[in-house]
This record gives C-alpha cells, structure tokens and sequence, in this order.
C-alpha cells in the first residue's frame, strides 16, 4: 500500500473510529447486559462496514495507481497459469523484454497450490512503446528425473496503441515429466 493511501485511508477512518469512542462513552453505567450486548453487536457491524469500506476504497485506489502509472495505451501485462502437474515442483519464472528482465518471481507453497487448482498469476505489468517486441519466459523447477528442470520460451509479438496481454502456461502435454512453457496474446 502506497504513503498515499495509508494516509487516505486514515483519514476516513479516523473520524469514525472517534465517533464510535464518543458512543460507547454514552452508554450509562446502569445499562443492562442486554442493552450492552446490543451496543456491541452493533459497534462491530459498524466495524465491519468501515473494514470493508476501506477496502473497496483501498481496490479503488490500486486500480487509479495503476491507470497513471500504466496509461492504458501503453499498457503491457503478462500473467502465468500452470496445468495441474502433480510431479511438477515450480521453483520460479523469470521474464525479459527485449533483452530487459522485467520480473523475477520465486514461488511459494500456497502460489503453486494456487497455480495448480487454475489461478492466474499477473507476473508483470508495464508500459511499452508500440512496435516490435521479443519476451523470453524462463522457467526452473523440479522433476521426478530432474531436480534442476528448466525450460524457455521466446514470443515475438507487436504493441499496437492499445493494451497488450500475454499468457504463459506450463503444461505438460506430452506426459512425459517434461513440462514446457508457451506463450499466447490475449484478444
């Protein structure tokens, strides 16, 4: 979460946060269990309503980040899928653009887990000039006969003046504990 957020955020929440204090201050000493018990209830709806106001606020302003900072134009995203390869151990991908790494990412137990029941991982997002490209994929992982496995491939596409989306996938298709990486764009 950027500063500029944080500060955002806190400056919703704080009013609320004050008005529910003077609120619960209210509450008299001789009030009842049950009353209290209702005041509770209802302090923690109004909780849970700020919690998720903040967080559609929070969506919000991740997605007018992205918007300045990738002008959609621009905007280049490449996202990783995995078929579910159960003899498979994925260590990391990395991906260049024209000869520039553009991402690293080594994945954790829960991203393969996650990976492997079809999620998607947007493993880039970018701003790129139109024309000519080349993006490279790399791949390493573990196999039953390999525990250094890695795999690479080179997609030559054109950035036109609009948004560009590339999906990689590791799937073994041969079945033979050998998975490859592709590459398509999105249309």
């Amino acid at each position: 979460m950027t500063s500029i957020t944080r500060i955002i955020t806190l400056l919703l929440l704080c009013p609320l946060m004050v008005a529910g204090i003077g609120h619960a201050q209210e509450i008299s000493a001789g009030a009842t269990a049950q009353t209290l018990r209702g005041e509770l209830f209802s302090l923690d709806d109004k909780v849970q309503s700020l919690q998720k106001s903040a967080a559609d606020i929070n969506r919000d302003l991740t997605i007018l980040e992205e918007e300045a900072q990738f002008p959609e134009k621009s905007r280049i995203s490449a996202f990783l899928g995995m078929d579910h390869l159960p003899r498979f151990d994925l260590h990391s991908v990395d991906l260049k653009l024209d000869g520039k790494t553009v991402s690293a990412h080594a994945y954790t137990p829960e991203e393969k887990s996650a990976l492997r029941r079809g999620g998607m991982h947007r493993i880039h997002i970018g701003k790129l000039s139109t024309g000519e490209h080349r993006l490279v994929a790399a791949f390493t992982g573990k196999t039953p006969t390999d525990p250094q496995y890695s795999n690479t491939v080179s997609f030559n596409f054109r950035k036109e003046q609009k948004p560009k989306a590339i999906v990689l996938n590791i799937s073994d298709l041969l079945q033979d504990d050998m998975p490859e990486i592709t590459a398509r764009e999105i249309r």
